[in-house]
Order: structure tokens, then sequence, then C-alpha cells
């Protein structure tokens, strides 16, 4: 973003709806930048404080059990079906602004050591505005760093990075012409970033 001010829209729930409404924050101050990026992934954060009358469900404060470790994600295997979070090409749910839910499958492994991996794949094409979007893991029934639970489980599996495409050289006597083709893959940074930056954002 060039801009030094970014817009984050939420939402207030009055008489029994949700009204969208725009906060505008600073990102860069005198040329120097507000949030804070990971040295290693393709994450950014920053610390922001939101108005009290914005609806805003918050996590739970102990990261561990919020966002996926390297044992939470021992359980998970290809074919696993996660769900993620976006703004596809900027498209809304509706006008209260709510993000689009979609499903897709885990189609990478190993997924951890997460230090070593970096990223994992799903079987979904996501496209500009999916970016940052989280994918959760949710399910009701599952065996997770020991024996089976019969409990709600989640957690966060990490934040959508990008399209995965491959890129194709042709090249002739009078031309060279490279094309990028989509693959319909997205590719996750880990949850375990997004942790340890959160961990390391300077207090106020």
């Amino acid at each position: 973003m060039k801009s030094d001010v970014a817009v984050l829209y939420l939402r207030k729930y009055t008489d029994n709806d949700f009204v969208k409404f725009p906060l505008r924050f600073a990102i860069r101050q005198n040329g120097t930048t507000l949030w804070t990026r990971h040295k290693e992934a393709d994450v950014a954060a920053m610390r922001l404080t939101l108005p009290q009358d914005a609806d805003i469900r918050l996590m739970n404060t102990r990261l561990d059990q919020t966002l996926a470790t390297d044992d939470t994600l021992k359980s998970v295997m290809p074919g696993d079906q996660v769900l993620m979070l976006g703004f596809p090409f900027g498209v809304e749910a509706n006008e209260a602004g709510f993000l689009i839910l979609r499903s897709a499958r885990v189609i990478s492994y190993p997924l951890v050591p997460m230090k070593k991996t970096k990223t994992f794949l799903l079987d979904c094409e996501v496209f500009e505005g999916n970016s940052g979007g989280p994918v959760l893991l949710y399910t009701e029934w599952r065996s997770i760093a020991g024996p089976t639970h019969i409990a709600q489980i989640g957690f966060i599996m990490g934040v959508v990075s990008r399209q995965k495409g491959i890129t194709e050289t042709t090249e002739s006597l009078t031309e060279t012409v490279t094309r990028r083709h989509r693959l319909a893959i997205a590719e996750v940074v880990h949850a375990g970033f997004v942790s340890d930056l959160i961990n390391t954002l300077p207090s106020r």
C-alpha cells in the first residue's frame, strides 16, 4: 500500500442489524512504517486500538490455544477439510461487509516442523483479496496430540499468501514470451510465523 493511511471496515450491531463503517488509521509516519513484517514469512502486523462500539469477537489471548502449533498440526493430514475467509477480488458477502467463507482441502505433506516447511497448500483457487485471510480447521471429533477428543476443536492453521502458479517461457526467432499459469492452488503461511510476529510487536 503506497498511502500513509489505510482503511479498516468494521461493523456496529444496532436495531438487530449490522452496519458497516470505516476506521482510518496511519500505517506510516514521516516515511517510517508503523507495521512489522516477519523476516522469514509473508506476514505483517501492527497494534491498533478499535472503537468500543465495534462488533468484534476477540481471539483467545493464549496464542497457543488459537494459532496452530507443531503439536496440533501433527494430526492434520492431506485431504482434511479446512475453511478460509477472504474478499476475492474485493467482493463482500453482503452490505454489512462480512467476508466470504469457502472450504478447501489440505494437499501438501508434511506440515511440520513449521519452521522448516514455512507454508502448506490447499486445493482451492484464490484471488486478489484473499491474501491475509485466515485458514481454519474446525471439527467436533478429532485426535490432537494424544487421545481422541469428543469436543469442538478449532484453531487457525495460517493465513493465505498467494495463488500457486508456474511460469512458462517460450522463445522464437523474433520474440520471447513469458506466461504465468494459475494452478488453482492456494499457498498458506503457517500460523507459527503469525504467533512469532505478534510476540515481537513493540508495546505501546
